[in-house]
């Protein structure tokens, strides 16, 4: 009654506000008279009044640590409405010794009452012995934080300063000190799970920062629960999926910290890698979706709870991605070089550097790793200058005249490829200079015509080029033809220089630092050049007729031609005959495994080494193993054939079949027989057998174990393309077609999850014990 006169703000705050009013009833004399009633329109008027002048103070606290609630309980009425939050310290125990954790409210945390007035008597809606506060998101993150601090009615306390609240008389409540503090009642637990609200995947820092629902354990991650796919439903075709291998995990728990809420995953480098050198995953924010099961981590709670699942069918997509800009390309120049390589070619463009990027990664210090690629093959020299300029140096070629494309990788991940943009030269050949004489004091264009110049001078990028002139009485010395071009591949011109009357000069033209001579007086040969051996292998064993295409090689075999000779590596090639200009046919005599230089000598002028190769057997054949495993939907079996690794062993083609076991084709999977081909210095190729058990009609569910099925695996022949091919011991091979399950078994249990119940082998508990 009297918390309640003391809430109605009009009543009994002076003598003038405090009136009696009753009936009969409420009293009698000692006869049983009732007393004269007071009634409301004479009610008697106080004769004396005493105001409230003590001060409230606070008996009583419960926290709901899962609505994030705390109600406080006074010894009177106070005006809640009015209560500071600020003035509220929640402690682990009473004092302020050494241990003792705490916490002050923030301002953000409110009064879940109004100072609307109500009523006859002016009293408001937030004036009541009890006051219920919610917590902000922050103080109570921080107070889950803190595994010390309001875990229990044991380790949750309050203490208060005198300016908390007052109560309706204006008296200010009693402070409760640190070494008084009050001590909860009741502490309701934290009973909601945490959900994943965001997350940042950083490729340069190798972060994965997850931003949580409220503080997590980072003892208790599981990297393996996390899934990075490349579409938000993992059932889309295509989706590209990496689980985590490894990592660890951190967070900031002070009360100072912004990020309370955010877990930081140090990714393991080798998953690092995946995700940097993935073409179809994480390669920005539209292809990173994270899937998360229940156990990834779990909340700081005292009986903890575990994350809510984000399952594939609806991932979460990066809020940010970082990783490394690609290089851009603008200009290469040259575009063409000689297929030895050494071609010193420039790159300009963009974000070659990324200095202020990698200085934060996780190879710094030093710089960007940068590799240059040419028709697939590296450079063995590259500089980077700036962030706007790349010099490399060519590797050598294995074919002229083709355009090839130039490649620039980033980090050993990001790939910028410039398309058909680079060309190999051969070593350029001279048929004919016109004309073939000129005024001694120069000025005349020469057109040299031949093969492999290059591009035209006028469209860009063209090697550079020389074309020299030595005659007797130059010493040594040469004189170099003036503003020399190339007009197209098979021309250039130049102005012919002053040079010494009545001297036969021979020309030199040397193209990106090769050079070919032609003698200027009469006809000459030039030097032989091998375009292509037929065939350009053959059995070590064994005599091989090979023809020679190229040209240069003089008129035909006869008494009175040069003479030509053939080598292969050291040994000299039987039977040269020189069939006309452009080829020489000749017997290859039986060598040891590898690669020989064919080289053609025409008159002592030896000709470019084109390469012939000398294989062996083919080697031993077998399966990779005895046996292979395969779900029944997984569509398709991959199947391994191996053979013994020699070097240059001779390419094989082998016969395999699939056949029935106790599982039938096409019921199980489709039988039949299929080629195999092991191509040179290829010791491992697979092959794919269609598994259709998934669609096979059965009765009842599957069993699991109960249900698998076996096909038959042999090889029944192999082919070799030189020498004698063998089979190993495994010449045969089960495939096992496991079932699924689909009833609870001796082999199979089940799982009950909210959304139905899930089938599994017993295997599945194996793995995950292990």
């Amino acid at each position: 009654d009297l918390n309640e006169i003391k809430r109605l703000r009009g009543l009994a705050v002076s003598a003038a506000s405090t009136s009696l009013v009753f009936d009969t009833s409420f009293l009698s004399d000692m006869n049983g008279n009732g007393v004269v009633p007071q009634p409301e329109h004479a009610a008697q008027v106080a004769d004396s009044f005493v105001a409230d002048t003590v001060a409230p103070t606070l008996d009583a606290l419960s926290l709901d640590l899962d609505a994030g609630t705390m109600t406080l309980t006074f010894s009177e009425t106070v005006r809640g409405s009015e209560l500071d939050v600020t003035q509220v310290v929640i402690a682990s125990s009473q004092g302020t010794g050494g241990g003792v954790e705490t916490h002050q409210l923030l301002a953000a945390s409110t009064v879940l009452s109004s100072a609307t007035a109500v009523g006859p008597f002016a009293s408001v809606d937030g004036d009541a012995p009890t006051v219920a506060i919610q917590l902000s998101a922050r103080d109570l993150n921080i107070v889950k934080a803190n595994r010390l601090l309001a875990v229990d009615v044991a380790s949750t306390f309050v203490s208060t300063s005198p300016v908390l609240v007052s109560d309706i008389a204006g008296n200010l409540a009693a402070a409760a000190p640190s070494a008084t503090a009050v001590q909860a009642s009741a502490v309701a637990p934290d009973i909601t799970r945490p959900e994943l609200q965001s997350f940042v995947l950083d490729l340069v820092r190798g972060l994965l920062v997850l931003e949580l629902s409220e503080p997590v354990d980072p003892l208790t991650l599981v990297p393996g629960a996390i899934e990075i796919q490349s579409t938000r439903d993992g059932a889309t075709p295509g989706t590209e999926r990496f689980v985590l291998r490894a990592g660890t995990a951190s967070v900031n728990h002070t009360a100072a910290s912004q990020t309370l809420t955010q877990l930081v995953v140090t990714l393991d480098p080798a998953d690092l890698a995946v995700l940097q050198q993935h073409e179809a995953l994480a390669t920005s924010a539209a292809d990173s979706y994270l899937v998360a099961s229940f156990d990834v981590v779990e909340d700081m709670a005292s009986n903890p709870n575990d994350l809510v699942d984000v399952v594939d069918s609806d991932a979460q997509r990066a809020l940010e991605y970082l990783y490394f800009e690609h290089a851009v390309v603008t200009e290469v120049q040259p575009v063409a070089g000689t297929i030895n390589g050494g071609t010193a070619v420039t790159l300009r463009g963009s974000n070659f550097a990324q200095q202020g990027l990698y200085a934060v990664s996780t190879g710094a210090p030093g710089d960007l790793p940068v590799a240059v690629y040419v028709g697939g093959v590296a450079s063995p020299s590259v500089t980077v200058v700036n962030d706007t300029t790349i010099d490399f140096v060519t590797p050598s070629g294995n074919v002229t005249d083709e355009l090839r494309s130039i490649l620039v990788e980033l980090d050993h991940a990001l790939d910028t490829v410039v398309a058909d943009v680079f060309t190999y030269l051969a070593n350029p050949t001279v048929d004919s200079i016109e004309p073939s004489a000129a005024a001694q004091s120069g000025g005349t264009t020469l057109v040299i015509l031949g093969a492999d110049f290059g591009p035209a001078f006028a469209t860009g990028g063209a090697p550079p080029i020389e074309i020299r002139f030595e005659g007797p009485s130059s010493g040594g010395s040469v004189t170099l033809c003036n503003n020399p071009r190339a007009v197209s591949a098979s021309e250039v011109r130049c102005e012919s220089p002053a040079l010494a009357a009545a001297e036969v000069y021979n020309v030199t033209v040397v193209l990106d630092g090769q050079a070919f001579l032609l003698p200027d007086s009469f006809t000459a040969l030039a030097t032989p050049l091998i375009a292509a051996l037929s065939p350009s292998v053959g059995f070590g064993g064994n005599v091989t007729a090979l023809t020679i295409s190229g040209s240069h090689f003089g008129p035909p075999s006869s008494d009175d031609s040069p003479v030509v000779a053939v080598t292969v590596g050291s040994t000299a090639c039987g039977n040269v005959t020189v069939v006309s200009d452009t080829s020489v046919t000749c017997a290859v005599p039986p060598g040891a495994a590898g690669v020989a230089g064919v080289v053609v000598t025409v008159d002592g002028v030896a000709s470019n080494a084109v390469n012939f190769t000398y294989y062996t057997d083919p080697g031993e054949f077998a399966f990779a193993q005895a046996l292979y495993e395969v779900f029944e939907d997984d569509g398709v079996a991959s199947v391994t054939l191996v053979r013994t690794p020699q070097a240059f062993a001779s390419p094989a083609t082998l016969r395999v079949a699939v056949t029935d076991g106790t599982a039938t084709s096409p019921d199980y999977f489709l039988s039949g027989e299929q080629d195999v081909r092991f191509e040179q210095d290829v010791y491992s190729v697979s092959f794919n057998v269609t598994i259709t058990a998934v669609s096979r009609v059965q009765q009842g569910p599957r069993k699991g174990e109960v249900d698998d099925r076996s096909a038959s695996l042999s090889i029944v022949g192999v082919t070799p393309d030189f020498g004698i091919a063998t089979v190993g011991s495994i010449d045969s091979a089960s495939l096992l077609i496991k079932a699924r399950c689909g009833v609870t078994t001796d082999s199979c249990f089940a799982v009950y999850l909210a959304t139905g119940v899930a089938y599994y082998r017993q295997e599945v508990l194996s793995l995950l014990d292990a």
